[in-house]
C-alpha cells in the first residue's frame, strides 16, 4: 500500500469512528466528572496540498489563535480538488467544539 492509500484508509477509519462517537459525551474532564458547561459547535474547512490529516491539522492550528478551550474536532466531510486529472488539494470539514462563555454581566 502506498502513502496516499494508507492516508485514505486512516481518514475513512477516522470518519467511521467519529460517526460512532457522535453521540458520546465529550465534555468530561480527566476525572470522568461532568460539570455544568455549554459548548458551541462550528464547522470549518481546511485545505492542504498533501493530505486530509494536514488539512484537519491546519483547521485546529488556525482556530487555536481565536478560540479557547477547544474540546473535540469531528470529521464531518472529506473531499478533494481535482485539476487536470490530478489531485491538487485535500479538504477536510471539521465540526469543532469549544466552551461557550457568556460575557453578559449578571
Amino acid at each position: 500500500m502506498n502513502r496516499e492509500q494508507l492516508n485514505l484508509l486512516d481518514c475513512i477509519d477516522l470518519c467511521h469512528g467519529a460517526a460512532r462517537a457522535k453521540h458520546a459525551i465529550f465534555c468530561f474532564l480527566e476525572d470522568g466528572v461532568m460539570h455544568d458547561s455549554t459548548y458551541k459547535v462550528i464547522e470549518l474547512i481546511g485545505t492542504s496540498p498533501d493530505s486530509w490529516e494536514k488539512a484537519a491539522a491546519a483547521i485546529v492550528e488556525r482556530a487555536s489563535h481565536s478560540l479557547r478551550e477547544m474540546r473535540v474536532g469531528e470529521v464531518a466531510e472529506l473531499d478533494l480538488v481535482i485539476e487536470n486529472g490530478k489531485v491538487s488539494a485535500y479538504r477536510a470539514k471539521l465540526r469543532l467544539s469549544f466552551k461557550y462563555e457568556d460575557h453578559h454581566a449578571g
